[in-house]
């Protein structure tokens, strides 16, 4: 900052500040004032007994998004059975799975995959089956898993690829075929299981 030219009892108070303002930071102002410029300070061009005191507002919302807000929007609203179903879609599952507590026993099939979780722990299947149910009023149909250690419907990629899906993280929407879907937040408590793994029985031949 440079001192420009300014009335006398106005120079005197500003020169005054600036002078006390260079003490207070350990500097010398015995030097000839004219043409020196002076370290950044911050003086009031009113007498201090003038001043409003700065005021500084607190943030109180965090406007960024968590990875919370963004990837809790995983769950579609759907119905089974003429009841709804807490489902959720995840490209992290191999196959889709659904809690043995919906699925009579005279529908199930015998186990034809073996499930893992996301620490490879082996998952107790009961059964294998096919199920019709609906998402926001959509007929939908898939092959799924049975299994008492899920306590929903999980939908994973072999359903999303089958039905040629395509989320859009960003807005929450997903494209199956030729319908539109808005994924939401799960409105009830944590699920024990968010990924699985497939592993299924095969024989190498020989020499191969």
């Amino acid at each position: 900052m440079k001192v420009e030219a300014c009335d006398g009892a106005e120079r005197e108070h500003i020169w005054a500040q600036i002078q006390r303002r260079l003490t207070e930071l350990g500097c010398s102002h015995g030097e000839d004032q004219k043409g020196h410029y002076l370290p950044s300070l911050v003086i009031p061009a009113t007498p201090s007994d003038g001043l409003i005191p700065a005021s500084v507002k607190p943030v109180t919302e965090d406007l960024r998004p968590t990875s919370k807000d963004i990837f809790s929007r995983a769950y579609v609203n759907c119905e089974f059975r003429g009841r709804p179903l807490v489902c959720m879609l995840d490209t992290g599952c191999d196959r889709s799975v659904i809690e043995r507590r919906f699925i009579k026993s005279r529908d199930l099939q015998p186990v034809r995959f073996s499930l893992m979780g996301a620490g490879r722990n082996s998952l107790k299947v009961d059964g294998e089956t096919f199920i019709e149910f609906s998402i926001d009023g959509h007929p939908m149909e898939a092959d799924v898993s049975v299994s008492s250690s899920m306590d929903e419907l999980l939908l994973g990629c072999d359903f999303l690829t089958k039905h040629k899906g395509r989320w859009d993280f960003a807005t929450g929407i997903v494209q199956l075929g030729d319908i539109e879907v808005q994924t939401r937040p799960k409105r009830a408590p944590g699920i024990a299981c968010r990924r699985l793994v497939v592993a299924e029985k095969f024989t190498v031949p020989a020499r191969h």
